[in-house]
């Protein structure tokens, strides 16, 4: 499957093109929609071809360049992490792309984009669901050639697992593998479920990922004046405390949580910021796999070694700054990020304020996200 293989064309008929390998004579078929419009083979000459299925006797082939793109390409592992909580989930998803094959059982999710695998039920709708969610773009992505998508493995700790982060999983990966513009949920954690909440909700992402209850999605197009005029028509908003597209109760407790982010930070962010902790105004704790320790105790360089080496290391440093609690996992040496509930808006830009001076580094403020926040519009950001 996905080999490209010398072949000598044998004969031609109105359905396709008969060929046989180099060397051994094995037979193969070459379909009439599998050949380029531009281009009629004749017996006696001598192709290079991609094999499609090598199961059925003669053997399936295309001539296609779309498909010796896909079969060039080798499965790809994508690593989903998202830690909001005391507790989190990671998901390694390894999957490939192969042409389409009326040989293989999957199951359509739209647009000429199959899934197979061999999951379980539960397992088969979360990832189905995924890829359906960006079908319509791979189907973009590949020229509208149909594609199976091959599951090979999921990879994933009990106690590091909920279904709904494997639609997230397959969609990351079809994210990464087909180039495609980024598509994250909303995600929040419940505390009454001890469970993660996703949002897949388009108008989530068609405006600017706020949470804005009281809009017509499908009467929005993206555009800040249109957010504005939507949002806050209604009134009780001044649009002079509207911050990009997002107004001041985005600052305010809504049961939802934010996200806290220096960009950019690096291991040298970090540095700083546990070199600066102890000295700040605030209280902090810092906690080990569940024992206290002071900060200057914590080897950042180490701790993050040690999460690349797959370690199970559980770190939360929380930080309480008047009524507003932030807590950060020390998930990735990428950026620093804190979750909070923002209870104060004055706590929450103080705090801010005091990352971006002790980082040195761009700080922002935006809904609560699983992934990385670079291409986020942020709530509010404050420059060092």
């Amino acid at each position: 499957m996905n080999d490209e293989v010398p072949v000598v064309v044998t004969a031609i008929n109105p359905w396709g093109v008969e060929v046989a390998t180099l060397g051994d004579g094995e037979r193969g078929f070459i379909d009439n929609l599998k050949l380029p419009a531009d281009s009629t083979p004749a017996v006696g000459d001598e192709l290079t071809v991609v094999v499609l299925d090598d199961e059925r006797t003669p053997f399936r082939a295309s001539l296609l360049d779309v498909d010796f793109a896909i079969a060039r390409k080798p499965r790809t592992a994508y690593d989903y992490r998202l830690l909001k909580a005391p507790w989190g989930i990671r998901i390694t998803f390894v999957a490939e792309v192969e042409p389409f094959s009326d040989r293989r059982t999957a199951i359509p999710v739209g647009h000429g984009v199959r899934v197979a695998h061999d999951l379980d039920e539960e397992q088969s709708a979360a990832v189905a669901a995924g890829l359906a969610l960006v079908a319509k773009e791979i189907s973009a992505a590949t020229a509208g050639s149909p594609v199976d998508i091959v599951v090979h493995s999921v990879h994933y700790a009990e106690t590091d697992f909920q279904i709904e982060g494997l639609t997230a999983a397959a969609v990351g990966w079809a994210t990464e593998r087909f180039a495609l513009p980024p598509r994250r949920p909303a995600v929040h954690f419940d505390r009454t479920t001890n469970r993660y909440v996703f949002d897949w909700s388009p108008k989530l992402h068609r405006l600017y990922g706020a949470r804005a209850s009281n809009v017509d999605a499908t009467a929005v197009e993206p555009g800040f004046a249109d957010f504005r005029t939507l949002i806050y028509a209604d009134g009780g908003v001044d649009l002079d405390d509207v911050e990009l597209g997002v107004g001041i109760e985005a600052l305010s407790a809504d049961g939802s949580l934010r996200d806290v982010c220096v960009l950019g930070a690096g291991l040298e962010g970090w540095q700083r910021l546990f070199r600066a902790v102890p000295a700040a105004p605030w209280p902090y704790e810092l906690e080990r796999n569940g024992e206290r320790l002071a900060a200057e105790e914590f080897h950042v360089e180490a701790h993050f070694a040690e999460v690349a080496a797959g370690s199970d290391i559980s770190v939360r440093l929380s930080v309480q700054v008047g009524s507003v609690g932030f807590d950060s996992f020390l998930f990735e040496p990428e950026e620093i990020e804190f979750c909070c509930t923002p209870a104060n808006p004055e706590d929450t830009t103080r705090f801010m304020a005091w990352l971006a001076e002790v980082c040195s580094r761009r700080v922002i403020l935006t809904y609560e996200s699983s992934t990385g926040h670079a291409d986020a519009v942020p709530i509010r950001e404050v420059l060092p």
